[in-house]
């Protein structure tokens, strides 16, 4: 326990620390102002007259129409303010605030880069990383090996569960990834080529499995800050996926060594070595928490396993699960509802929904349940039978839920299996 306490508490410069809350906060404001330059902003909250909440949370706020625009607005300013290192723990804390709300109140746009970014806020709230290049009155010239290892253990942790999440059938044989290559438009031929699709599936895989342990070696370095950049730019340029490539290559930083910083132009050397200051309780206390964050980081994505069925079709598990870019589905259905007089009415829910609300609400069950209990506030006393179908990455539709349940009486249990779904039928081949 000493020698761990010793390892976690050891010193280490903190520039790296403080040039990583630089990159990160820059790129917060470009994906806060960008969300709503691209109409991001527009499609998820200003259009739809519905909003999905994440279940238990549907007492935090949506601004109604443009006044979305607001929140976003606002978390560019404070991720801004988070770079500069002005005023860092509001800044950061209101960043860390908002982007949790709007991560919370808006299902519809999920995604594993949305819940990192909150994740690496809580950590940035932790660390000292404002005690250089910043306005803060109070400098520091080191910084805890913890405040560098919690960020690590997290990337590792991510990258690790996306490249176990990708050995599945579909994706080995080279599916989904071969469908969206072939439907971009404006890039060589040969991205139509099963074999570069194949290629890209287990070059994935390998990445995601290898490039945390490449950078943390020295002598291998070198392959992953190159690996790191081939993928990403890839990706950024092929899926279009907004910030999350560029956070991922700042992070390299973390990995480098001190030297070559303190080469650069901008640096200034510390008039003296200073760390702050702890004592024996707060250090057991830090350890404490050190040790519970990684455990949680390390079960949560392994809880898809606690349930009965596959996890690619009840979706069960799959959020908060480093489960990146896996598969496609697409679902198609209306609802029965019978009215307390008997009379059966036919809802189909593309005419009150978007189009990706509508597809969400045919393949994720938590959605659906959402829809149904706005269904119920329209027909109270009513009865509602689902007649979903779903899809995976291109097969044929098959039965999704169970039309001989009713709807209206099924209770969310978000640690239970839904049995009112149709079991997974395997993976069967694709032609």
């Amino acid at each position: 326990m000493k020698k761990f306490a010793s390892f976690l508490f050891s010193p280490l410069p903190i520039d790296k620390l403080a040039i990583w809350r630089i990159l990160f906060g820059l790129l917060m404001c470009c994906e806060a102002w960008g969300s709503i330059a691209v109409g991001w902003i527009d499609r998820v909250f200003v259009s739809p007259q519905f909003h999905f909440h994440f279940i238990g949370f549907e007492f935090l706020p949506v601004l109604p129409g443009k006044w979305q625009y607001i929140p976003y607005l606002l978390m560019g300013v404070f991720a801004l303010s988070m770079a500069l290192g002005f005023k860092y723990l509001l800044s950061t804390g209101l960043l860390f605030i908002f982007w949790w709300n709007t991560y919370l109140t808006h299902k519809i746009g999920y995604n594993n880069h949305h819940y990192l970014y909150g994740i690496l806020l809580g950590l940035f709230l932790l660390v000292p990383a404002d005690k250089k290049y910043s306005f803060s009155k109070q400098k520091l010239s080191h910084a805890f090996r913890w405040h560098y290892l919690v960020f690590l253990v997290l990337l590792f942790l991510a990258f690790s569960y996306a490249a176990v999440a990708k050995i599945y059938p579909d994706w080995l044989n080279g599916h989904p990834i071969g469908s969206w290559l072939d439907n971009k438009e404006g890039f060589p031929a040969f991205f139509s080529n099963p074999n570069f699709h194949l290629l890209v599936a287990w070059g994935g895989i390998a990445f995601d499995g290898l490039v945390i342990p490449l950078l943390l070696y020295n002598k291998t370095r070198w392959i992953g800050v190159t690996a790191s950049f081939v993928f990403h730019l890839f990706n950024s340029i092929v899926f279009e996926i907004g910030t999350f490539p560029y956070v991922m290559l700042a992070a390299l930083l973390l990995f480098t060594e001190q030297n070559w910083i303190e080469r650069m132009p901008f640096y200034k050397k510390s008039p003296a070595y200073k760390l702050p200051q702890v004592n024996g309780f707060q250090k057991s206390v830090t350890i404490f928490f050190f040790n519970m964050f990684v455990l949680v980081q390390f079960l949560i994505p392994l809880r898809h396993y606690a349930f009965t069925d596959n996890v690619f079709w009840t979706e069960e598990g799959h959020r908060l699960s480093w489960r990146m870019m896996l598969r496609y589905k697409v679902g198609h259905g209306y609802f029965l509802i019978t009215k307390s007089d008997g009379k059966v009415i036919q809802h189909w829910p593309q005419k009150y929904l978007s189009q990706d609300q509508y597809n969400r609400v045919c393949t994720k069950p938590d959605m659906l349940y959402t829809y149904v209990q706005y269904i119920k506030k329209l027909y109270p006393k009513a009865k509602i039978y689902g007649h979903i179908q779903a899809s995976i990455n291109g097969r044929p539709l098959k039965k999704f839920v169970d039309p001989r349940v009713d709807l209206a009486n099924i209770k969310w249990k978000p640690f239970a299996h839904a049995n009112w779904l149709i079991p997974f039928e395997g993976f069967t081949p694709l032609e």
